[in-house]
Formats: C-alpha cells, structure tokens, sequence
C-alpha cells in the first residue's frame, strides 16, 4: 500500500527544490543599473541615454499677449497646473506692468492676472514658485524713485495675500532674478544690489519666512563694479548663487558659483572661464547632489559666443564642461533635470550677426555625460526669440519665452509642453520580475502548508 503523503512529499518537495534554484539563478540578477549605461550581453555595445529617451515630441504650445511686447520669464507646475510669470512693455517712458497666467495641464488658461500699481512706475516680475499650500510666491522689482526688491503672495485662485519691497539703502538698486522655496516654505532670492554713489554691483541673496518676514541678507562680490547673481538653487540644507564676476577669476568677466548654509554663511565659491568673458545664468541640482550650470562663453573655441553646461560635484570640483553652439552668438538661460539625470536646456541660438542679431528659441536635451541628445528650435522670421525658464515634471517638460508676433508686430509670451519618453526607473515599487518573485513565494507558502495537511492525515491512495 502506497500511502498518498509520502507520494505528494515527495513530489511537492521537488517543485519546492525547483521553485527555490529558479528564484535565485534566474531572478536574483535582475536590477536597474542607477548610472543609465545599459549594456547588450550579446555585443557588450553601451547604450546610452541618447538611444533611449526617444524622440521628444511636442504636446502644445501656446502664446498671450496683445499689442504690447509680454514676455515670459519664470514658471512652475504642480503637475496639476502651470503657473507663468512675466512683464508687459507698455512704452517708452511708461515703464511695465506684470503678469501671472494659471494653465491647466491641457493648455486652457484657467485665469490670468495682470498686475500694475499707480503707487509704482514699473512692476516686473521674474520668477514664481509654489508653496505645500499650493500658493504662489512671485518675486522681481518695483520702480519707484529707484528699484526695490518684491516679493508677492498669491494664491491658486489668482487672489494676490500679500507683497512686500526692500531696498538694502537708499543709494541702492535692488532687484531680484529668482526663487526656491524649501520644504518649510522660506523662500529664498537671487539678484543683485546696485550702488549707485560708487556704480558697483554685488550679488544679492535673500531669505523671507512664509508670512514675509525677512529673515536675512547677504551679499557677495569684490573690489570691482560688476558681480551679480541671475539664478539661485536649493540642495536640501545648501543654496546655490549662480552668476558673473569681474572681480574674481581668470578672463574679464568669469561664472561664479557661491554655495550657502540655510543661515546665510557662505561654504565656498568658484569661478569658471578662461581669457574671455565667460557669464552664468541658470542652475539645477541632480539626486546625487552634483550641481550644473550654464550660460554662455567667448572662450573654449568658441565663435562669438557659445553656450556652457558645466558639471561641478557638491563639494566643489569641477567635473566636466561642453559647449554647444554655431557662428554667432547663442545663449543658455536656464536649466531643469529629470530623475535619470537627463538635462534640459533652454536659451537662444543666434541665426544672423552684425549689429541687430536674430535668435531663434532652442531647447537641448544633454545625457548624464554632457553629451548632446537631442535640440529644437523655433522662432519667426523676422523676430530674435528667446527661451527662459524650464522645469520637468515625470515625462513632460515645460518651458516659457517669447515670441515675435509678425501680425501683431509685438512679442507674446510662449508656452510649450513636450513629452519625453523615459524609460522606467527602479524605484523600489515597480521592481523588474516582482510579480514573477511573488508567484513563486507564494507557491512556496502553499507548498508548505499543504506538507503540513499531509502530515497529520494519513489516507491510502488505493
């Protein structure tokens, strides 16, 4: 008599034995590599991010503004919502107002705020950002009698809370180019401050609470009249001040980058550039805490100018820099990186030279490596535009400037929405071969209790 537990052992152990050496030969292996340089086992060819982000493609674009010249300089999304800031040129002598448009992430314009003050000449914003309320905070320059620094806050429904100006001393411009805001919601400033009994300029950074409060105030520069501040970055407890120096450095004027506690206390700084002018103007920061800039360059073999994308780690070395540009003069503005460490940039290349020059708007995309992936360009045929502020947000990019209208005979604020298509990261909720895992261990769970069953019951087969 063949008893029927000790068949179903034997047999439910073997599926056991081949269950166990399956998960670990086959499944074991399986990981993302962080790096994104995926390698063939067939030829062993490096695939780079170039072969794998795909061609981005254009999702809408769209543009605001009316017979005056509007420019857009700053946005960011929730992913919900895009929120723009910029100015609109009423005329010589008349000065500017501002703007700020909400756009759903299907390109309709749910609101826009214009604003414009009797109390000030000129309102012209420069940056926004948003809070974990979902309000808005908008910063740029007031004209009055001279430039003060503003700070405005709105909420999502277009209601302006509050807005405060500062001037550092009644000799002194002051303005601001742009925001971060870190998790507690301080906001924090770049720009610079101007002198104008000794026509110097230092690079202003600041810091206010959410409620307004100017919590402190530094500024950086030396013995000469022309060191300011066009971009500010937040790295969980550092700050980034990205800009141009004559005082410091090797050429006539050279990028700089000063790095901040969150208490204003400056940890380092560096110059980049060679003989010729060399100039900064947009930053971001990857998960790994490098640091990028860009801006633009006379130097590196370069043909009137040429934009600059530079890699420094956190702890200030320099780890690589390219070049990217034609004949004339081309322009980075600003920066944004995805969670693969694929760069987005935003600028203008020049398309004529001589006194007036052409731009065209130009968006870049660079793989982890500096290395080009993929541009495109746009533009009119008799306008010089010009791209400004980038972000990313999951596989969408987003990002502003301005754009001459031929039937207007004005510029008109541009929006663009592109899709790029990332491959999927290990996030440590989407695992390769985790539903495979799961089946198994599961399998294996079952086994046991039913070895368990048959262990206490005894039953005869025939």
């Amino acid at each position: 008599m063949i008893k029927k537990d000790k068949i179903l052992r034997c047999f439910l152990a073997f599926l056991l034995i081949c269950s166990t050496f399956l998960a670990y030969f086959v499944l074991y292996p399986v990981y993302q590599d962080e790096s994104k340089n995926f390698q063939s086992t067939d030829n062993l060819n490096t695939i780079t991010s170039k072969d794998i982000i795909g061609t981005p493609s254009l999702e809408w674009n769209r543009t605001w503004g009316g017979i005056n010249s509007d420019k857009g300089f700053g946005i960011i999304t929730d992913g919900q919502y895009i929120y723009l800031v910029g100015e609109t040129y009423l005329g010589v002598g008349v000065g500017f107002d501002s703007f700020i448009l909400k756009y759903n992430s299907s390109g309709d314009l749910i609101w826009a705020l214009n604003c414009s003050n009797s109390t000030y000449d000129t309102i012209r914003f420069q940056d926004v950002v948003i809070d974990s309320n979902g309000d808005l905070y908008i910063c740029g320059w007031v004209v009055d009698n001279g430039e003060d620094v503003l700070l405005m806050k709105v909420s999502s429904q277009g209601n302006i809370l509050w807005n405060y100006t500062w001037n550092s001393d009644a000799s002194n411009n002051d303005k601001v180019y742009s925001a971060v805001i870190d998790n507690n919601n301080n906001i924090y400033l770049g720009g610079i401050s101007y002198n104008l009994t000794t026509s110097k300029t230092n690079a202003l950074i600041m810091k206010y609470n959410s409620s307004g409060s100017l919590v402190w105030n530094r500024t950086w520069g030396g013995i000469l009249d022309n060191d300011n501040a066009n971009d500010i970055g937040l790295d969980f407890n550092n700050l980034y001040l990205i800009g141009t120096t004559n005082s410091y450095g090797s050429g006539k004027e050279d990028a700089f980058i000063a790095k901040y506690d969150l208490n204003g206390q400056l940890i380092w700084n560096k110059t980049f550039g060679g003989t010729e002018n060399d100039r900064g103007s947009g930053f971001t920061v990857d998960s790994s805490h490098n640091i990028y800039f860009t801006g633009n360059t006379e130097n590196f073999g370069a043909v009137g100018r040429d934009i600059i994308l530079v890699k420094y780690n956190s702890a200030g070395t320099r780890l690589w820099n390219t070049t990217f540009g034609g004949i004339y003069n081309d322009i980075g503005n600003n920066l944004a990186i995805d969670n693969q460490m694929n760069i987005y940039l935003s600028g203008s290349i020049g398309i004529t030279g001589g006194m007036i020059q052409k731009t065209d708007g130009i968006f870049v995309i660079f793989d982890p490596n500096g290395q080009q992936i993929w541009n495109d360009t746009w533009g009119s045929s008799t306008g010089s535009e010009n791209g400004n502020e980038i972000c990313w947000i999951g596989n969408y990019v987003y990002y502003t400037g301005e754009y001459y209208n031929e039937t207007l005979v004005s510029y008109q604020t541009i929006l663009f929405k592109y899709y790029v298509n990332l491959p999927e990261v290990d996030n440590g909720d989407n695992i390769p071969g985790f539903h495979l895992i799961s089946i198994l261990l599961s399998l294996t769970f079952l086994i046991g209790l039913v070895l368990v069953y048959l262990r206490n019951k005894d039953q005869n087969i025939f």
